[in-house]
């Protein structure tokens, strides 16, 4: 996990835990700082469920987010370069 200031005002769009951290592939859910609604996650049924259907979508958008990201960072400063310098 990183945290989504790492791409700066790129990084809002990323999906981060309410730390501000965003998932990558090998992550586990359980090691962040979630917001599941109220939802029991002790539950072995729930935590399944998570494990099986919303966490991989958390971590594929993260993923598809975090490329998207890093191309903007980086045609920005390309176009900025000379006045970052």
């Amino acid at each position: 996990m990183f945290h989504h200031t790492k791409f700066g005002k790129f990084g809002d769009s990323l999906p981060a835990d309410l730390d501000g951290n965003v998932p990558e592939e090998g992550d586990d859910w359980r090691e962040m700082n979630w917001d599941h609604g109220g939802e029991d996650i002790s539950d072995a049924a729930v935590a399944e469920r998570l494990d099986r259907q919303w966490w991989p979508a958390v971590v594929a958008e993260a993923v598809q987010k975090s490329v998207e990201a890093t191309a903007a960072l980086k045609k920005w400063k390309q176009i900025n370069a000379s006045r970052i310098l």
